[in-house]
């Protein structure tokens, strides 16, 4: 979704609009922990499988037929010609090499964190259900889509500043999260403000 509306969107209005795009994505990651955490506390995990295999294809069937047709822009080029000039890319643009570098870091921080919240939050001093743990996607989706200002942000002033701040964000909240780690209160404020700050970045 992300290159396609790169891709549609003017120059002038392009951040902005990815912001929006990535922000619905990432809302839709979150909530759904909420969705199946209340889900799996009432009927199991299998029901909860299910109903996300069957969404998914709804989602597949809607986005086949509603999404225009592009063309591709480089007919006739072949895939494994398009990968290997990925590396002249990088080699010829430092700031390339910059965003790769930072978006790896900050998508293994986005994994890491949500992957093992559940565990933790099911874990001492916490001991709570996978339905307390999915309402942290409430307060992680709040920070992404309070991240969409950066969307215009990043067209103002350009996306440097804007990955900055972000990375700044990621990096204070883990440090509260860290020295406070026994406050589930706590615990959501640094959700929100991590997410608020991986959407800014992206």
């Amino acid at each position: 979704f992300v290159p396609i509306a790169a891709q549609l969107s003017p120059e002038a209005k392009k951040g902005h609009t990815v912001g929006i795009v990535t922000t619905g994505i990432l809302t839709g990651i979150l909530l759904s922990r909420t969705f199946g955490g209340v889900i799996s506390d009432s009927f199991g995990w299998r029901t909860m499988q299910l109903t996300a295999a069957v969404l998914m294809l709804i989602i597949a069937v809607i986005s086949r037929s509603l999404l225009p047709s592009l063309p591709p822009l480089n007919e006739g080029t072949k895939y494994s010609e398009l990968l290997k000039s990925l590396w002249n890319l990088i080699k010829q643009h430092r700031s390339l090499k910059l965003a790769i570098t930072t978006q790896a870091f900050l998508a293994s921080t986005l994994g890491a964190f949500w992957s093992t919240l559940a565990m933790v939050i099911a874990s001492p001093p916490f001991n709570e259900t996978a339905t307390i743990a999915g309402a942290f996607g409430i307060a992680g989706a709040a920070g992404a889509i309070g991240a969409t200002v950066f969307g215009k942000f990043a067209d103002a002033k350009g996306p440097l500043l804007a990955i900055r701040i972000g990375c700044l964000l990621v990096t204070i909240s883990f440090s509260v999260m860290w020295v406070l780690n026994g406050s589930l209160i706590m615990l959501a404020i640094g959700a929100m403000t991590f997410d608020l700050g991986v959407m800014a970045a992206f």
